[in-house]
């Protein structure tokens, strides 16, 4: 079966401060579809409260894999 056109999920955002995350204290959702105008998969992180996208980053079949984070201190931060 082909995979659906559209996967979201409740998260948070992390920054990177000297090599340690830091959550953001914002609510939001991240959105996987397809974008009609250039055919490829998009990464987007929405604003529960206001709807604001405040990432949108098109990806490559193979360009991204998805992990839950469920500790995070103390962690640092690997440079790609």
């Amino acid at each position: 079966a082909p995979p659906p056109e559209r996967r979201e999920f409740k998260a948070g955002r992390m920054v990177e401060e000297a090599g340690v995350l830091r959550p953001l204290p914002e609510r939001g959702t991240i959105v996987v579809e397809r974008d009609e105008d250039d055919g490829l998969q998009h990464l987007r992180w929405e604003d529960t409260c206001t709807g604001e996208i405040a990432a949108d980053l098109p990806l490559v079949q193979g360009d991204a894999v998805f992990l839950r984070l469920l500790e995070w201190k103390e962690l640092t931060v690997k440079s790609a």
